[in-house]
């Protein structure tokens, strides 16, 4: 008993202490736990999304080809994916280009519920995140302002091959073919997509933090290109909706932006703001860096509008060939963007149009009926 009494002391004693170092690690871990979540907070994930609609067809397709051009790579460590995720009957899959870790550029092709493969330039593997299936991906060293064209046919009964055109060289690359159950048919439907993927330690502490990124997807087709979408339309969503915007333009070409500092809307040297420190807030065509790089130039594309701090340019109340921003109800009619080709766009009201006027260096920007010279403004990411 004495002796058993006396091996109880050191065992309580080494019991205390592991029982405080366990607590002092629990502190510790919960402390850098908290840390880490302050430090990376955002999971980004997918913030801008286009609808392509195409006419339903017995069997569905038997291709479709896509159009992209990155005009603003995220660069290093960009963790961005565009993707055109298209879908058979009971399932669907992916195709697209991505911004990776480091300097790394790429290329993936998936199908969810897809059997086996066949690789080419790519290499493949099941997976089972997200749902279960064949993933292909493959290095892709793309560059910023080449038209790429990614194509998703069936080269074999329920065998599908991804593949990619350079437009600027001509070359053309097999990523793999991927097997899928026989009950998959045809192709019948298409959306597209922008997200960034940083997870863990690699996301974002806000998505002030969000690589800008820009990509133009022209119009897709199907059945060698045989057929169009009759209609796109495009918006925003996810937890960092307010940093994406989106454009489509009459031929369908749609745009999707990633960009916490928001749009310049610019005309040659010259940038549209809101002078902020007037009351109405007044809209002008300002020229140097010093305007296009300030918070009264940066606008959001919303809704078929421009925008600055939610509210719309409007109509001026007290100057009705002028434009500011402001709360339609209390100034005038909202102005609406009208998207023309490329970056492009016209701001109007009805049969008015926002007009560069004046000379070099002319704050002057007026409501002129449409038709004139320079009513036309580019889109520029700053």
């Amino acid at each position: 008993m004495e002796a058993s009494a006396r091996q109880s002391k050191p065992q309580t004693r080494t019991t205390l202490t592991l029982s405080l170092k366990k607590l002092i690690f629990l502190v510790f871990t919960i402390l850098t736990t908290l840390s880490a979540q302050s430090a990376f907070a955002v999971i980004a994930g997918g913030m801008a999304s286009i609808a392509r609609n195409f006419p339903s067809v017995p069997g569905g397709y038997s291709d479709m080809e896509f159009q992209i051009t990155v005009t603003k790579d995220p660069g290093y460590n960009g963790r961005t994916y565009w993707a055109h995720q298209f879908q058979f009957g009971p399932d669907g899959g992916y195709i697209g280009l991505q911004r990776q870790n480091g300097d790394a550029k790429g290329l993936v092709f998936s199908i969810w519920g897809a059997t086996s493969w066949t690789n080419g330039s790519g290499s493949c593997g099941h997976f089972s995140h997200e749902g279960s299936g064949v993933g292909c991906g493959m290095n892709y060293p793309w560059q910023e302002g080449v038209l790429y064209k990614l194509k998703v046919a069936r080269t074999a009964p329920s065998a599908w091959t991804g593949s990619i055109i350079d437009t600027r060289t001509g070359q053309q690359t097999t990523i793999a073919t991927i097997r899928v159950p026989d009950n998959y048919g045809g192709l019948v439907s298409l959306g597209e997509w922008v997200e960034n993927y940083a997870q863990g330690n690699e996301q974002h502490e806000s998505c002030d933090a969000v690589p800008t990124a820009v990509a133009a997807y022209g119009i897709p087709t199907a059945n060698g290109g045989s057929v169009l979408p009759s209609a796109s339309s495009a918006w925003t969503y996810g937890p960092c909706e307010s940093i994406a915007q989106t454009t489509c333009t009459a031929d369908q070409t749609c745009t999707l932006i990633v960009s916490p500092r928001g749009v310049n809307i610019k005309q040659d040297d010259a940038c549209l703001i809101s002078e902020s420190g007037l009351s109405p807030r007044y809209v002008l065509a300002r020229s140097g860096t010093v305007n296009c790089s300030s918070s009264k130039a940066s606008w959001k594309l919303s809704d078929g509008r421009l925008k600055q701090d939610n509210l719309p340019m409007v109509v001026s109340s007290q100057m009705s060939e002028l434009a500011e921003v402001g709360v339609p109800s209390d100034a005038g009619p909202a102005l609406t963007v009208e998207f023309m080709s490329g970056s492009k766009l016209k701001i109007r009201n009805r049969d008015k149009c926002l007009t560069r006027t004046g000379g070099a260096g002319s704050p002057a920007a007026t409501l002129r009926t449409c038709g004139a010279e320079n009513q036309e403004w580019d889109v520029s990411v700053p």
